[in-house]
């Protein structure tokens, strides 16, 4: 699940260079990061955006300079914060001056295990000293769930940026995605996607499949890129009109799918526990691309 990135190790990521433990997007020398969005050397973040030189932070946005911050914005050169917005040389919620805010933070040296672990401790109890935000909703209209910045019209997304819109059940999903459903890490310029996982990348009518990017009207298929017309392939590129891997005309295609589709409502999968799935069903859990 990689695009657009070079250098990337052990990562799920789109436009990166140099990193690492990784997942999200616009990601440049960093580590151990979880859904992070415009990012340059950050290392163990999570549902951070738009910052540099963040560590040990959760729940930040355009902060840099900073390290052990929870639900923070606009910061610069803060320790150990919990709820700042627009805050600088502040340690523990405290403010300093800029001379003080350097000499006190020497004693907290981060090489020392030890001394990170006791820094982990007390940043820990101020978090839970402080109210919680039930979600977390940025700059977004109408939706429902959590980690969502610049989404309009979405219920029950979680973890959805820059342009969403007119979504249910999306998990990481971004970069103007726009009329889709079910969908787990898509987006980027595609629509009307449904019942996904890593579908997206100027893409359209995206049906039951994985790992397909640059294409339109795909349905269960897997590893597919630069395609248009498929239903049942897998690993193909700059292929259309092809069904279970094999090429068919246009007028045959045509011809084809729609009989496809009623013998699979007619005579449908049923799995050990009674589960049916007809035509419009997702694999089933047993058969998912990602485990083949």
């Amino acid at each position: 699940m990689v695009y657009n990135s070079r250098n990337c190790y052990l990562s799920i990521i789109n436009t990166g260079e140099d990193c690492s433990y990784v997942h999200g997007y616009k990601l440049t020398n960093s580590q151990d990061v979880y859904w992070g969005v415009n990012l340059e050397l950050c290392y163990e973040c999570v549902d951070v955006s738009d910052s540099d030189k963040l560590l040990f932070s959760q729940n930040a946005d355009n902060s840099s300079f900073s390290t052990f911050i929870y639900d923070g914005r606009n910061l610069q050169d803060c320790f150990g914060c919990v709820g700042l917005r627009n805050k600088q040389y502040n340690i523990f919620n405290k403010p300093h001056s800029r001379i003080d805010y350097r000499q006190k933070l020497k004693k907290y040296d981060l090489g020392s295990w030890k001394m990170l672990l006791e820094v982990k401790e007390e940043f820990e109890h101020l978090k839970i000293s402080f109210p919680h935000r039930f979600s977390h909703v940025i700059q977004s209209h109408d939706v429902t769930g959590n980690n969502i910045r610049e989404t309009k019209n979405c219920l029950f997304c979680f973890d959805t940026t820059r342009g969403v819109e007119n979504g249910k059940y999306l998990v990481i999903a971004g970069l103007n995605l726009k009329d889709s459903y079910d969908l787990y890490d898509g987006g980027t310029n595609s629509q009307l996607m449904y019942e996904g996982e890593d579908v997206g990348s100027n893409s359209s009518n995206i049906f039951f499949s994985s790992l397909v990017w640059s294409s339109l009207n795909v349905q269960y298929s897997k590893d597919c890129d630069g395609c248009l017309n498929l239903f049942g392939c897998f690993g193909l590129r700059s292929k259309s009109y092809c069904i279970l891997n094999r090429q068919y005309t246009k007028e045959e295609y045509e011809a084809l799918v729609p009989r496809i589709i009623k013998h699979m409502n007619d005579m449908p999968y049923i799995d050990k526990k009674g589960r049916v799935y007809k035509y419009g069903e997702f694999f089933p859990p047993q058969d998912h691309p990602s485990r083949t």
